[in-house]
């Protein structure tokens, strides 16, 4: 049960591994921001999944106002940009043709923002991005142990050792004396079937 388990979250890792690679070539092209908005009667918050060229960013931004001058300019702002209630997806396309291998992602980055106006209009915004090279990576360490116990295994058959704990089984082919595994093949395996 244990391995079944584990060679799904390999593969669902190394697909995983091969979208953020796709995102990772694509934000270079076209870099995208998907949002959520919601507004009150006194806040505006904006949560958002945006991909700029070689990261993904994660970022949370609320304004609000404490003066009816600030309330009219959030609503000025708000209309200007066309944002409106609930999701949105945007894209920032790029002018400058064939993409440029751009460092400016490479480490990981955490910004945090607060600023008010003489109108009293507020704003505070966290984001954190995580560089593509670094999610690459890390969901390639299922799929790398997956591979590296699918070679030993393969290994130790043509070997004849056990394929579960490696044990040499010249001696005792049909059954393992170290944890009981039935080699496939033998004829042990064929009596118990």
């Amino acid at each position: 049960m244990k391995r079944w388990l584990f060679n799904i979250a390999a593969g669902v890792s190394l697909l995983m591994g091969v979208l953020v690679g796709f995102i990772w070539v694509r934000s270079e092209l076209n870099p995208e921001l998907i949002s959520y908005r919601s507004t009150t009667s006194t806040d505006v918050l904006s949560v958002y999944l945006q991909s700029p060229s070689g990261a993904i960013a994660f970022g949370r931004q609320v304004s609000s106002w404490t003066t009816p001058k600030g309330r009219d300019a959030a609503i000025g702002l708000a209309g200007r940009t066309n944002q409106k209630e609930g999701w949105s997806y945007s894209t920032t396309g790029r002018s400058r043709g064939i993409p440029a291998l751009s460092f400016e992602h490479l480490w990981f980055q955490w910004l945090t923002f607060k600023g008010t106006t003489p109108l009293g209009y507020a704003m505070s915004q966290v984001r954190l991005e995580i560089p593509d090279w670094f999610l690459i990576l890390v969901s390639l360490v299922l799929p790398t142990i997956w591979l590296i116990r699918a070679g030993r295994a393969r290994r130790l058959k043509f070997v004849g050792c056990c394929a579960k704990c490696g044990y040499d089984l010249r001696a005792t082919p049909e059954r393992c004396p170290e944890c009981g595994t039935v080699p496939q093949g033998s004829s042990a395996h064929s009596l118990s079937s």
